[in-house]
């Protein structure tokens, strides 16, 4: 089975290398940074993601208009956000839009992003055949709706 794709993005290459190596121990799965919303833009369109993981305040933009831009072309990507500030407002934007799948407040905890992307794999395995593809679930157990 090839390795599921995560994105990372994150301003701060310790924080970025951290999270790059703890995904790259993970069985399954590959990590690619990005330091900025460009340099996101441009993974988002390179390749197929099965995680996203942004920091919601980046030195050119925002985590959460990152994953609302990729939600289109990313539908079955998990989508979490993270951040060192109070983005009560924004993770509640997120949640409703259903961009946000998780919240993680920084400093992050290793342990519950592993399990984040356990339980996304788990997801990408139940996925419909991929003639499917670009087709989202509007609720868990919901009809499948095309994605405009």
């Amino acid at each position: 089975m090839e390795p599921r794709n995560v994105l990372i993005i994150e301003d701060d290459p310790d924080v970025l290398n951290t999270l790059i190596d703890l995904v790259s121990q993970l069985p399954g799965w590959q990590a690619h940074g990005a330091n900025t919303a460009h340099e996101a833009r441009a993974l988002l369109e390179a390749r197929q993601w099965g995680a996203i993981l942004t920091d919601e305040v980046l030195p050119d933009g925002s985590g959460l208009e990152l994953l609302h831009e990729a939600a289109p072309r990313q539908p079955h990507a998990a989508r979490a956000l993270m951040s060192a500030h109070a983005v009560f407002q924004q993770l509640v934007e997120g949640l409703n839009m259903h961009l946000v799948d998780r919240f993680f407040p920084k400093p992050f905890d290793p342990a519950a992003i592993e399990a984040w992307l356990a339980d996304a794999a788990k997801r990408s395995a139940k996925l419909p055949p991929s003639s499917d593809y670009g087709r989202i679930p509007l609720r868990p157990g919901d009809a499948w709706a095309r994605v405009a």
